[in-house]
């Protein structure tokens, strides 16, 4: 997916990894509180924004506990998620 590594949940996007930043799954419902934690940004992609992702910058999950909550957060979310066909 767009040059990075992409990890899914039945059938579902929940976290990707590109070279220094971590796309996570948080749903439209918990982008703002999401948004709220430092290093994060909005996803966009090709001039929109995907309103149930963020990016995550390096320092943004530069230990293992805050990795853990981020990838824990996009499985949660990817379970939730509606596949589509």
């Amino acid at each position: 997916m767009m040059g990075a590594l992409a990890f899914l949940v039945n059938g579902s996007l929940c976290c990707s990894v590109s070279r220094d930043t971590l796309l996570v799954r948080v749903g439209a419902e918990g982008r703002e509180r999401a948004l709220a934690h430092p290093h994060v940004k909005p996803m966009k992609l090709g001039g929109r924004t995907m309103s149930g992702f963020v990016r995550v910058d390096a320092d943004g999950f530069r230990t293992d506990a805050l990795l853990a909550k981020w990838i824990d957060s996009g499985i949660k979310v990817g379970r939730a998620a509606k596949r589509v066909r």
